[in-house]
């Protein structure tokens, strides 16, 4: 009796005498429960209650006759039996799973330690976006996804870019940052990104191992998060319309902001 066969069944919900006892019943049938204890190695004792499970189940047939006789479902009707209970199984418990994980998404912030992760996780959410994708970054950063941009820009996403220092991106809508000779300093290594409104990453990617990032689908945070890129599109189109006069007034009241609200040391 194949070992291999009675632990699939097994995994599929069989005890280890079921298991033996329908495997039995395939090599020979009809068969009195005293000839499959024999057959199996099942104890008399354990037989006839295996086999009014089986029976209970569909897996087996009692036939009528004197002694009873039992035969085995048909392997292929057997199959579509188990295929049918645990495809609505894995449906149950992919929908009620679902809800308990999303409860706990929209609750949950993520901390991202290292470069190398903070920037896997903001490639994934970049190549993952269906509708929309706003990102603020500085200095290498943004060269670091653009492969990813490009190719959502390829699909046809809305994508709003505002950076800080060379990039070389061409995709979206793109603002360089009008006082980032004032900024990049203080905040060259800084990357922000929201995905479909649905999902926020925000923090540094510098120093290497020690920077840190939090990831979240909160809408607490995504809100914040999309209000400040906002903000910042909304400051170059007054720039644009208002000209150089009220960039420099704008400029240092920004200075003047930078002092009350100093950036860390």
């Amino acid at each position: 009796m194949s070992k291999r066969t009675i632990v699939a069944l097994e995994q599929l919900g069989f005890s280890t005498y079921e298991a033996r006892a329908y495997i039995g019943l395939l090599k020979q049938h009809p068969i009195t429960g005293y000839q499959l204890s024999k057959l199996s190695g099942i104890p008399r004792s354990r037989i006839y209650e295996t086999l009014e499970r089986l029976t209970a189940r569909g897996y087996a047939i009692a036939l009528k006759s004197e002694p009873v006789e039992y035969s085995p479902l048909a392997v292929p009707e057997l199959l579509a039996h188990l295929q049918e209970q645990f495809d609505g199984a894995l449906s149950t418990l992919e929908t009620e799973l679902s809800k308990l994980s999303a409860a706990q998404i929209t609750e949950s912030i993520w901390n991202l330690q290292g470069r190398e992760d903070i920037l896997r996780r903001a490639r994934a959410m970049i190549s993952g976006a269906q509708e929309s994708i706003y990102l603020v970054g500085w200095g290498e950063s943004l060269r670091e996804l653009k492969v990813e941009l490009e190719t959502a820009a390829q699909r046809g996403l809305r994508i709003v870019v505002i950076s800080c220092g060379e990039s070389n991106l061409t995709v979206g809508q793109h603002y360089r940052h009008a006082f980032e000779k004032d900024l990049v300093q203080g905040c060259d290594n800084s990357l922000i990104i929201v995905v479909d409104s649905m999902e926020a990453l925000v923090g540094q990617t510098l120093p290497p191992e020690t920077c840190q990032a939090a990831w979240s689908h909160s809408a607490a945070l995504i809100l914040t998060t999309e209000d400040y890129i906002r903000h910042e599109v909304y400051l170059h189109k007054i720039i644009e319309r208002f000209g150089e006069t009220l960039t420099t007034e704008l400029r240092e009241a920004l200075i003047e902001g930078l002092r009350e609200v100093p950036h860390p040391q």
